[in-house]
C-alpha cells in the first residue's frame, strides 16, 4: 500500500449540546501536548472565556479537525486539532467555568436581573429558556471529519493521521 494514502475530509457542522451529550464520542490524540499543561489556571480561565464569547457572538474561530477512527467499541472521532476547544465548551455547559461577563452586554435581553453586578454566577443554563435554547441549540461549531484512514491497526493510517496531526500543530 502507498504511503499516499487517500482520504476525504468531510464538513460538519456540531450544536454545543452535541459536545455534552456526546463527549465521549471524542477522543483526545493519544501523542499530543497539551497547551493547557503550560498554562497556569487563570491563563486556561482567560482563554476558554475569550473561545466562549468568540463562539456566542459567532465569531469566526478555527474549525475542529477530527479523524473517523475504529476502535474495539466502534467509531469515535480522534481529534487533531481542537481539543481544547470542546473541553471549554463541554466545562462551560457542566458549569464549571462561568459566563463570560461581557456577554451581558452583547446580549442583554438573554439574561434578565440574574446577571447583573454578579460576575462569578455559575448557573449557566438556568438562566431562562432563551438562553439555554441560544447556548445548546443556536450556536455551531464546524468541524472537518477527516475519512478513509480510520484503521488504528493499519501502519500507513497511524501514519498518514500522525503526518496530519503534526502539521495542524506546527501551524499553531
Amino acid at each position: 500500500m502507498s504511503a499516499n494514502l487517500l482520504y476525504t475530509v468531510t464538513p460538519i457542522v456540531y450544536t454545543l449540546s452535541d459536545f455534552l451529550t456526546e463527549f465521549d464520542y471524542f477522543v483526545p490524540r493519544t501523542d499530543r501536548t497539551p497547551k493547557e499543561q503550560s498554562w497556569t489556571s487563570s491563563q486556561l480561565l482567560s482563554w476558554q472565556k475569550s473561545y466562549l464569547m468568540s463562539v456566542f457572538c459567532q465569531q469566526y474561530v478555527h474549525r475542529l479537525v477530527l479523524r473517523e477512527k475504529r476502535d474495539d467499541i466502534g467509531i469515535v472521532m480522534e481529534v487533531l486539532d481542537g481539543w481544547l476547544r470542546i473541553g471549554a465548551i463541554k466545562n462551560f455547559l457542566q458549569n464549571r467555568i462561568p459566563l463570560p461577563v461581557e456577554i451581558r452586554y452583547v446580549f442583554p435581553d438573554a439574561f434578565g436581573a440574574n446577571i447583573e453586578g454578579n460576575a462569578t454566577y455559575r448557573g449557566n443554563l438556568d438562566r431562562s429558556p432563551y438562553f439555554s435554547t441560544f447556548v445548546k441549540d443556536e450556536r455551531i461549531i464546524y468541524a472537518d471529519i477527516i475519512k478513509g484512514i480510520d484503521n488504528p491497526r493499519v501502519p500507513h493510517h497511524e501514519d498518514k493521521a500522525t503526518e496530519l496531526f503534526a502539521s495542524l500543530q506546527a501551524h499553531r
